[in-house]
């Protein structure tokens, strides 16, 4: 990052929410695929179950563990984007604190 000279205008409040909403997110997306899980676990039973077989169970299957992936992957993404906004934050207050003690508390 180089070295820190000057105060860095930062919006730490808006760091803040952005990072509760990406928490929420998270363990909204989460839960979701926890309870598609469930549910999918409590319909069809297990892989050898009689209760849907075949051709259609194979597609759906397919279709299930797709969506899952993106699901999954989502929830990736969306905790790389809730370490950087933290990463932000955690460089603006080192940046400042180094410019408040080399400024003497000023700026």
């Amino acid at each position: 990052m180089g070295q820190p000279h000057e105060h860095v205008n930062f919006d730490f409040g808006a760091a803040d929410r952005l990072s509760h909403v990406l928490a929420q997110a998270q363990h909204r997306v989460s839960t979701f695929i926890d309870q598609r899980g469930k549910r999918r676990s409590h319909l069809l039973g297990d892989p050898d179950s009689d209760n849907w077989a075949g051709t259609r169970r194979e597609a759906n299957e397919t279709q299930f563990t797709s969506q899952q992936r993106a699901l999954t992957e989502l929830l990736t993404n969306i905790g790389r984007l809730k370490s950087a906004v933290e990463n932000a934050k955690d460089q603006a207050w080192a940046v400042n604190s180094h410019a408040n003690q080399e400024g003497g508390g000023h700026g």
